[in-house]
Parts: structure tokens; C-alpha cells; sequence
């Protein structure tokens, strides 16, 4: 038997193979085996849902988001202010919201300086990755992040790389 952080890792890289080899049903029931056959702490088993709902918003299955996170609410976890903006934003997304409107409700969660540059960055990716948002709204939502946390803010080179690199996979200059 594997330790438990060995065992979190297990079912992360599982996850993901099942993913590509069979699917997103396959990979959603790799982690649905794992919540349910292994004796995880709260920590684990949080990082667990965590990492699943952004896995699968990162690669545009919100169903699977969606149902990962009502469970993992309904077990009591507090979903990670990221994961808690970007799955209602996917769902707005999804019935057409306006760019306006989802940039008011954004705008709205970025008022919490909690709302880190990692969270930004994760966000980011599952704008790109996984909604194949516009990368002009995607630009709007990192100037009003930068605009929220004042002048003399200045993002890392991670940040800034991936924004880059997915400007240029999309063909910008």
C-alpha cells in the first residue's frame, strides 16, 4: 500500500491517463474510486477535489467540474476562491453571457486580495485551456486583476509566460 501523499499522486497521474487514453467518464471514475476506496485525510482528500475540479475545467469538461464540486461542497470543503470563480464563470460562459457582464462578476472577485497571482494564473489557464475563451478577454482580466492590485504591480515571469505562450499558440504576434 502507498503512502498517502503517494497515493494522492497516484490517482492524479491515473487521472490523467485515463483522460487521454478513455476519456473524461474514465478519468472521472479514477477519481471517484479514489474518494471512495482510500482512507485520505481532509488534506488529501481536499487536494484530491481540488486538483479534479480544476483538472476538468481546465480541459472543458464543466459537467464533471460542476458535479466534483457540488460533492466536494457537500462533504463540507470550502473550495479554493479560484475554483469558486471560475467554475460560475464557465457556467455564465456557457449560456452566452456577456463579456461585460462576466467581466463585472470577475471584477467583483478580484475586490479580494485574496484572489492571489497564482490564483489569477490558474484561472487564466482555465480561461485558455479549457472555456477556449478570446485572448482579448483574457488580457481584460489580467489588466483588471493588475488595475485592482495598483500601478506598481508587476507580475512574475510565470505568469507572464504562459499569457505569452498562449498568445503566440493562438497565432498573436
Amino acid at each position: 500500500d502507498l503512502p498517502r501523499n503517494d497515493r494522492i499522486e497516484h490517482i492524479r497521474r491515473s487521472l490523467r491517463r485515463k483522460f487521454i487514453k478513455k476519456g473524461p467518464a474514465a478519468a472521472q471514475a479514477v477519481v471517484n474510486e479514489g474518494l471512495a476506496k482510500h482512507a485520505l485525510e481532509n488534506t488529501q482528500r481536499f487536494r484530491l477535489y481540488s486538483h479534479s475540479v480544476a483538472f476538468f475545467l481546465r480541459h472543458g469538461e464543466v459537467m464533471r467540474a460542476a458535479m466534483l464540486y457540488s460533492r466536494m461542497s457537500g462533504e463540507g470543503y470550502i473550495p479554493p476562491l479560484v475554483l469558486r470563480t471560475a467554475l460560475p464563470v464557465a457556467k455564465l460562459m456557457e449560456v452566452g453571457t456577456s463579456e461585460d457582464e462576466l467581466l463585472s462578476v470577475i471584477s467583483d472577485v478580484l475586490d479580494n486580495k485574496s484572489f492571489s497571482e497564482d490564483a489569477l494564473r490558474e484561472f487564466v489557464k482555465i480561461l485558455v485551456e479549457g472555456l477556449s475563451a478570446p485572448l482579448p478577454f483574457v488580457d481584460k482580466v489580467v489588466y483588471a486583476f493588475i488595475a485592482k492590485r495598483g500601478p506598481d504591480t508587476v507580475l512574475s515571469a510565470l505568469t507572464t509566460s504562459y499569457i505569452a505562450r498562449a498568445h503566440i499558440r493562438a497565432g498573436d504576434k
